[in-house]
């Protein structure tokens, strides 16, 4: 649509031309998102090299390439933001607003596509780990999480869905399926 107005574009010219931007920028925002995810990790000097170590991966690449717009880079991204939201979880004071965020990440990459379920199982593996090694003061993230995401996958549901299906069972997109596996 901001093509459409702001460029003057007809609707298959604006569709093309977002189609083949899409993915070089969100090969970008993850490229951001992942220098903001390893940030307690590294120092700067170790953020300008996995910076560009990211940025040359042919993997990466391939998925965010021109004119490919595909759900598989918008994936990749969210993947990076819920990483970076476990690494900020293993502090030794974990933000209630990290653990929301992560949940909620966790619901939108299961929304975009079922192998967000991946990641979101060892954002909770993670999550149940640290509450086994630091046990009551952990309990915090894990409930906040879980509580997001199951939260985030009945919004994404009802958004998703008409009322009549609310209950149906479906693998392969949103469903009832995946509140349970949350």
């Amino acid at each position: 649509v901001p093509l459409k107005t702001l460029m003057g574009l007809d609707w298959p010219q604006a569709v093309y031309v977002a189609g083949t931007l899409v993915s070089p920028l969100l090969h970008l925002l993850a490229l951001f998102a992942f220098l903001w995810a390893i940030r307690p990790l590294f120092d700067d000097r170790g953020l300008v090299l996995a910076g560009l170590l990211f940025a040359a991966q042919f993997y990466l690449a391939f998925q965010f390439a021109t004119g490919r717009p595909d759900h598989h880079g918008l994936i990749l991204l969210l993947d990076i933001v819920v990483i970076g939201l476990a690494l900020r979880l293993l502090g030794p004071r974990p933000d209630f607003m990290h653990a929301l965020a992560a949940g909620l990440t966790a619901a939108l990459v299961i929304w975009v596509s079922v192998e967000g379920l991946v990641i979101t199982g060892l954002l909770l593996s993670l999550l149940a780990a640290l509450w086994v090694w630091r046990g009551a003061q952990a309990t915090m993230p894990g409930w906040v999480t879980a509580a997001s995401l199951c939260l985030g996958l009945l919004a994404a549901l009802a958004l998703e869905r008409p009322l009549d299906e609310i209950g149906a069972v479906s693998p392969d997109k949103i469903s009832v399926l995946h509140i349970g596996y949350a």
